[in-house]
């Protein structure tokens, strides 16, 4: 009994002694040439608001090598995701739970989504551009009630795809300039779109699938 309470005591002293931005542990998402996907477990400590573990999900490529060192993110890495784990037990446990969200073509090029938007880089995580289905237009939403705030102009048209509603991408490709894939969420009233652009994301069309 008392060795139990022991352990205990150090594992609270343990935890009382992170320091906001700490590391935990790693695992690889995916590793294709020179780029590399990796997951980051930290501790995070912001104000009263949140205590405890977050992930990053971090990029490397030999275009991101001489990207300097910030909180939480490694010298020649760029962070392209992130969310809570509280409650996780290892970052191979998330990164198992993540890694249908990423999809590396070659060590330049790479899909992924989190939250709302998917989105695709071809220069090895540099920079990306994104599509989300906030922009579609109005006619092709299942809208729904948004809290009070809404009314006094804030932007509130995430609150269509929360929860249930939140969009699944699926059959993603890039070939050359074009990307291609296809969107499933109840938010919208066709219940799915196929997307694509025809240069590299700088605009895109959409059309209905079943």
């Amino acid at each position: 009994m008392k060795s139990r309470c022991a352990c205990l005591v150090l594992l609270l002293m343990s935890v009382g002694c992170r320091k906001s931005g700490q590391k935990i542990d790693a695992a690889i998402l995916h590793q294709q040439g020179g780029l590399t996907l990796q997951l980051v477990r930290y501790y995070e400590k912001v104000g009263v608001n949140y205590e405890g573990e977050v992930f990053r999900v971090h990029c490397s490529s030999p275009s991101t090598r001489s990207v300097p060192a910030q909180p939480m993110q490694p010298a020649g890495w760029v962070t392209i995701g992130n969310g809570p784990a509280i409650g996780s037990t290892s970052a191979e446990e998330l990164a198992r739970r993540e890694r249908p969200r990423y999809v590396v073509f070659d060590e330049q090029t790479l899909a992924w989504w989190s939250n709302l938007a998917l989105n695709v880089s071809f220069d090895g995580c540099m920079g990306s551009r994104k599509w989300s289905p906030v922009n579609l237009p109005q006619s092709l939403i299942d809208v729904r009630p948004k809290p009070a705030h809404c009314a006094e102009g804030a932007d509130c048209r995430h609150y269509d795809f929360m929860g249930e509603r939140a969009p699944q991408y699926e059959s993603i490709s890039v070939t050359g300039d074009t990307v291609s894939f296809i969107v499933r969420t109840p938010a919208i009233k066709s219940g799915s779109l196929r997307v694509t652009s025809t240069d590299r994301g700088a605009t895109w069309g959409w059309f209905g699938v079943r």
